[in-house]
């Protein structure tokens, strides 16, 4: 039994889930973990595989959903020339602890529950670490502090990896053009939001949306 994004609630509603280990897709993670307290949510994997029942997290992620089932049937060495050709990683356990930041709210601290708060309302505006310490009526020095302490990052990395994640589900999941998820995002250069969205995907903003959203039709 196989379900990838939205569609491992439906694995959950039938309670084939209860006991065991599973993942969902990042954004529902805390409704998740609310619906389905019997689950022991794995949300640092792409894949989880428990007892025959295989739960992936974001959307794209059923391409990795599909290699691991060619592996229970095929030799390995094809199973990699399918990922090379189709251009998917077939490392399933790429995705970075950091890339999951945007759901992580079990820290018990307040000021960086607050400063998380924040940047969500004003993820479409550019602004500084001195605005958001301002906001909170703080130093820059103790919000970075406190982001080192309860998620190992900086805020800086903490917005990027957010704004980067929201753009990637966006091209997934809409048909909206380029520019319009840039502005939905804080970027208004598309060279330099190109650059950031390579260096954490791996591919460029166009050529992921080409990938992983085949058969839409939608504006570049």
């Amino acid at each position: 039994m196989c379900a990838n994004c939205t569609s491992t609630f439906l694995l959950g509603e039938c309670g084939l889930l209860n006991g065991r280990k599973a993942t969902t897709v990042w954004w529902l993670e805390n409704l998740f973990k609310k619906r389905f307290p019997s689950v022991k949510l794995d949300m640092n994997n792409i894949l989880v595989e428990d007892k025959r029942v295989i739960t992936a997290g974001s959307a794209s992620s059923h391409f990795q959903l599909g290699l691991r089932l060619l592996r229970y049937k095929i030799p390995s060495s094809i199973v990699q020339r399918v990922a090379k050709t189709i251009l998917v990683d077939n490392d399933e356990s790429s995705i970075s602890p950091n890339a999951l930041l945007i759901s992580k709210r079990d820290h018990n601290n307040d000021l960086v529950q607050k400063a998380q708060d924040w940047i969500d309302t004003h993820l479409a505006k550019t602004f500084t670490l001195k605005d958001l310490a301002d906001c909170l009526n703080t130093s820059e020095k103790t919000v970075s502090r406190n982001f080192k302490l309860a998620l190992s990052t900086t805020p800086l990395q903490y917005t990027q990896r957010l704004r980067i994640q929201t753009a990637k589900y966006l091209l997934e999941t809409s048909t909206l053009s380029l520019d319009k998820i840039m502005s939905k995002v804080g970027y208004g250069d598309r060279s330099g939001f190109t650059k950031l969205f390579t260096k954490y995907t791996g591919l460029p903003p166009i050529t992921y949306r080409r990938q992983f959203q085949a058969g839409h039709n939608y504006r570049l």
